[in-house]
């Protein structure tokens, strides 16, 4: 627990360093931290998640002054964060870009929600824009009719899937290019756009459930969280285990990529993964770290 909340800390753009401990000693322990994990977790009884409706937020966040003023301000630290990427300057060490997307959000407020459970919903700002291109009357005039499409159940959470590998790869493979600001900006417009055609295609709920990246991020974190927040389960640590786990691969998958993204990022800082990639071809190069 106590690595996970320093992790934050230990990521920055620029040069890592080799730290003084032989890789063995380095190796043995991330296998002995993982080994306690799911000592910790064994006794959980995780049932089967039942198709139901949306979850509920909390009772103030019930109230429309309240949830469309935090949707507001969420949408307005988009649009900034937005300009200031494509305005401002590139150098990553000289804008707010990075720090906002590839450490807080990507990083901390993750590990935020698997402590206190997921208390972003209401400021999650792609999630705010499918839930205002959700209209009955944008539907019709573009498709003819005002109902959203049925999510296609082959699809599951496939999207969700698709859109964390992608990310994970701008982060821990192509980040010299990725974390500049400007790339990291005209990603957040283009991720903006698809949210909100996907809330209109087929509705705010459904997208937001299955597809939406940092919905489904911070509510899986979420279930490990004390705090329900309107999400089902008990109060507790891992509580949410309680309000069920969809036994579908496309789920599962999401939830190996979160573990298989944390340990690809430590071993490429090994002195062995170093070697590997020196040896490798130009046109093979990959795996480089900032």
């Amino acid at each position: 627990m106590t690595a996970s909340l320093l992790a934050p800390l230990a990521h920055a753009f620029g040069a890592r360093y080799d730290l003084p401990v032989p890789l063995t000693y380095f190796v043995v322990g991330g296998a002995a931290v993982v080994f306690v994990s799911f000592l910790v977790v064994l006794p959980q009884r995780v049932r089967v998640a039942v198709e139901g409706p949306a979850e509920a937020p909390p009772r103030l966040l019930r109230q429309p002054t309240v949830r469309g003023a935090l949707s507001a301000m969420a949408l307005l630290v988009l649009a900034v964060l937005i300009a200031a990427g494509l305005s401002g300057s590139d150098g990553v060490a000289e804008n707010i870009v990075p720090t906002a997307i590839w450490i807080l959000a990507w990083i901390a407020v993750p590990i935020s929600c698997g402590l206190l459970g997921d208390w972003t919903r209401p400021l999650n700002p792609f999630a705010a824009l499918a839930r205002l291109a959700d209209r009955d009357g944008l539907r019709r005039v573009l498709l003819g009719s005002a109902e959203p499409l049925e999510w296609p159940r082959r699809l599951a959470w496939w999207p969700a899937v698709a859109l964390y590998f992608a990310v994970a790869c701008g982060e821990l493979i192509y980040n010299d290019t990725a974390t500049r600001p400007s790339v990291t900006a005209w990603g957040l417009l283009a991720y903006a756009l698809l949210s909100a055609f996907c809330g209109m295609l087929f509705g705010a709920p459904a997208w937001t459930r299955r597809g939406e990246l940092w919905s489904v991020l911070y509510g899986t974190w979420g279930k490990l969280g004390w705090f329900r927040l309107g999400a089902p389960g008990r109060n507790g640590f891992a509580g949410g285990l309680a309000g069920g786990f969809e036994p579908r691969v496309s789920r599962i998958t999401f939830v190996l990529l979160l573990l298989v993204s944390v340990s690809f990022d430590g071993m490429l800082a090994t002195p062995a993964w170093k070697t590997w990639r020196i040896n490798l071809p130009s046109a093979l190069q990959f795996g480089t770290t900032g």
